[in-house]
């Protein structure tokens, strides 16, 4: 007995001496990364409440809203000002505000690629790529302290950036929900440009791709538009087109509301 109590204190030396470990800054992150992308992949869909700016078509949206997400590729972004779906078909922009819908298709790229090149910095906001990205440079990734974010007490990663390659950032992942809770994009200097927040975070709940199906509601206008990924300035045009067209339809709409209407849309940056 005296020999299996010596076992089990020496093991529980070890433990707590593995957690001093992962708790001193920028000390073997290399556990906690390990944590989330096991978490990560065994994750098949997910929903949460996402806050943060985006920009769409040449729109530029700043808001709160429901995020849901299905592997391999399949996205809803509801900002209620504008909805971004990357389904099983096509990629569509929904701007509420203007009853328009705008659908963009494009051969030998998934509707998931075209939301990355369409939403302006949408890979800086996917949650898959700030696991990757931690992941795939390990030693480069300093672990701090843990902090309380949004309720939750979360563990801190943060990363450098690489001109031309990657981002860099603060990752707060909830140690309980093992979920990111919060993002700050930083830029070279360590300066943070963006924060967004995802909360409310579920996964498995048992989505379908056909829950990412969209059909445009009775009286929405809808504009298709076709990529071709083999012209370098397809893209830049069918952004910029496209956010002629919805500036075109926003200007229309601002000159049939009141002002406070106008004033409103104007606060959302539509």
């Amino acid at each position: 007995m005296r020999k299996v109590g010596i076992v089990l204190l020496v093991l529980l030396l070890v433990l707590l001496v593995a957690a001093v470990l992962v708790y001193r800054n920028g000390v073997h992150p290399q556990l906690v990364l390990w944590i989330v992308k096991s978490t990560w992949d065994r994750t098949q869909d997910l929903e949460a409440r996402f806050e943060g700016d985006t920009e769409v078509l040449g729109l530029k949206v700043s808001g709160a809203g429901r995020l849901r997400f299905k592997k391999p590729g399949l996205y809803d972004l509801d900002l209620n000002d504008v909805r971004i779906i990357a389904g099983p078909k096509c990629l569509w922009a929904i701007v509420p505000s203007l009853q328009t819908g705008v659908r963009v298709t494009a051969e030998g790229m998934t509707p998931a690629q075209l939301m990355s090149e369409v939403v302006s910095g949408w890979q800086e906001r996917d949650p898959a790529r700030w696991v990757d990205e931690a992941v795939a440079a390990p030693a480069e990734v300093k672990l701090w302290a843990p902090q309380v974010v949004e309720g939750q007490r979360c563990w801190l990663l943060e990363w450098p950036s690489r001109t031309g390659e990657r981002i860099g950032g603060r990752l707060y992942v909830g140690q309980v929900s093992r979920a990111p809770v919060q993002f700050c994009q930083m830029d070279s200097g360590g300066q943070i440009t963006h924060t967004y927040k995802v909360t409310n975070f579920r996964r498995n709940t048992g989505l379908k791709p056909e829950d990412f199906e969209y059909k445009p509601m009775a009286g929405y206008s809808v504009l298709d538009y076709h990529y071709d990924p083999k012209d370098p300035v397809g893209l830049q045009h069918l952004i910029e087109s496209g956010g002629k067209q919805l500036g075109g339809l926003r200007d229309q709409l601002k000159q049939a509301l009141p002002p406070e209407a106008a004033d409103w849309l104007r606060s959302k940056g539509l």
